[in-house]
Order: C-alpha cells, then structure tokens, then sequence
C-alpha cells in the first residue's frame, strides 16, 4: 500500500511507510470493519489518506469522504488514492456540521482542539453517522503513560506542520459522557504504541442501527 505514494515527497513516503508498520490503529479498523464493513466514512483530518486508502483497498469501506485543512497532505491523499475516495480541504474548528456517513472517525484528531471544539466536533459527530464513531485519543486520567504520550506529541510537533499548535486531551470519560448523552453507547479498549501508551480507542454505537447497505 506504501507504493501509492511513490510520487509523494521523501517524508511523506517515510510517514506513511512508519504509520502502516508500527501504529496499531489500522489492524484495529480493519478488525472492526469485519466482513460487513464500515459503509460510507467520514474521515475527519485525513491527512494523507493512508487510513482511507487501507479500508478501500481492503474492501473495509464502499467509499471514503476525507475532511482535512493541510493543502499539501490532501493533495498527496489525492494522489495515493484509489476510487471511492473523496476530498474537502477545510478546518473542522469552523465548518458548522459535517456530511452523513455510516461510521465518522476521529483519529489522533480531537486532542487537537480547545475544549469548547472538541464538544462541539463531538457533536456534530454524533449528528452526522447513522452507525458508528470511532475516535482514537489520549486519555489525560492515565497519568504517568498520560505523561508519556504528551511529551512524546510534544517533542514530535516540529514534525508535523499542519498540526494544530495545541495538545488538550481529555478524560476519556468525558468523551464517553457526550456520546452516551446523545444516544450512543461507547466501549474503551487501548490502542496505544511505545511513543504513545495513553492512546485510547473509543467505539460508539447507536442503538438498533443497521448495518450498512
């Protein structure tokens, strides 16, 4: 899958090549996806596009709508891509509701944000599937692992210019908390990698909701 960026620049290629070798969030998706798989996703701050690329390449998503601000990692997100999928360049802080999809996820993404954003993207999250979220963030309860993977963001910022200047994670159950109050259930497990052990995998899911066509 790392060839489809053979065209992208020298970092690029190395990013995605590390991201699909050592983050476990992307075996995670696909054993979420199952033999039914996620349907139409929304995938906010794409970035690259390697998370959207590996479901349809594996046939985890009939089509892929990715939502990101940085210009440059888009238009490698274009290039790498495979039918099915689609591009906004935008800023999640200030568009005012999201599209429809069967599954909306959040990765790496919410910590990113003030407070008041995060809830409010929740929000608009929580409007926007019809079947699942699915979030990966830090947990700022889980203190020294906590600890750990906010110095090891930090460190790593310099890395990644079109990322937001600010790391704010949140408790987990405070996530939760939003998602059961507008009629989801969550379920927490850990997805986390040796620079970054707090990361948390939140799955919500509506009740009685079908599975995609």
């Amino acid at each position: 899958m790392a060839a489809r960026y053979a065209g992208a620049r020298p970092f690029a290629r190395g990013y995605v090549r590390h991201k699909l070798r050592l983050d476990p969030v992307h075996a995670a998706l696909l054993a979420l996806a199952g033999p039914q798989g996620f349907g139409e996703v929304l995938d906010l701050g794409c970035g690259r596009g390697q998370t959207a690329v590996l479901l349809l390449l594996a046939g985890a998503a009939r089509r892929v709508h990715g939502i990101e601000r940085n210009r440059a990692w888009l238009s490698e997100a274009l290039r790498a891509a495979p039918l099915g999928f689609v591009a906004t360049l935008a800023d999640l802080a200030t568009m005012p509701a999201l599209p429809p999809a069967d599954t909306v996820l959040l990765i790496d993404v919410l910590y990113q944000f003030e407070t008041a954003a995060q809830m409010a993207l929740l929000d608009a999250a929580a409007v926007a599937a019809r079947r699942r979220i699915v979030i990966r963030s830090m947990d700022a309860a889980a203190g020294l692992r906590g600890g750990l993977t906010r110095l090891g963001e930090t460190a790593l910022r310099h890395l990644w210019p079109g990322s937001r200047a600010r790391i704010n994670p949140l408790p987990i159950l405070r996530l939760t908390g939003a998602l059961a109050a507008a009629g989801w259930t969550a379920t927490v497990t850990r997805c986390a990698a040796t620079m970054a052990p707090a990361n948390m995998l939140i799955v919500a899911e509506r009740a009685g909701a079908a599975p995609p066509a």
